[in-house]
């Protein structure tokens, strides 16, 4: 992750982190779903990473875990608490600028990249991706087509209604 600004904020990565931090940031990763997921076997990269943004998005936990990974700019490691990463997640799920909006979804896709990784890692590595093996069912409703994460013209059409700010017509 990198220095930002957002909305007028500077925030910067969580560097040198407390063990409070460290405890909380798993718990969330947790809440969010993403200690488990695996990628399935004949999936797709595009739409492994799609699934692990909309696993991470279900219940806005994602802007909490943001809040988390960064922390303004002029706060020192050791000052950081929960309730900052949820004031700092907040910052970022109420923007309704196009442009920043779009810095956001960047920053969680960085932040998600991880994730990603380690899914592609386990596929490598787990018996269960083995092409002797049926794919893994998909989950209900799966189709096996993504829609696009880029914003269009109304920047967040795309986004699942959960995620669209207060200011933004559905």
């Amino acid at each position: 992750m990198r220095t930002v600004t957002i909305a007028g904020r500077k925030f910067k990565p969580v560097t040198d982190s407390t063990i409070e931090h460290d405890v909380w940031t798993m718990e969330l990763i947790k809440k969010c779903g993403l200690d488990v997921i695996e990628m399935y076997a004949g999936e797709a990269a595009e739409e492994f990473a799609h699934r692990v943004f909309m696993q991470a998005s279900k219940d806005m936990a994602v802007f909490d875990l943001l809040g988390g990974l960064l922390m303004p700019i002029a706060i020192k490691p050791e000052n950081w608490t929960p309730e900052l990463a949820h004031e700092t997640g907040r910052h970022f799920a109420l923007v309704c600028d196009p442009e920043e909006k779009k810095a956001i979804r960047s920053l969680i896709a960085e932040a998600l990249m991880g994730f990603f990784a380690k899914g592609l890692s386990r596929l490598k590595t787990s018996p269960k991706s083995s092409k002797s093996e049926e794919a893994k069912p998909q989950p209900s409703g799966h189709t096996g087509e993504l829609s696009s994460m880029e914003p269009g013209p109304d920047s967040s059409a795309n986004w699942p209604e959960t995620i669209r700010p207060a200011c933004e017509p559905s």
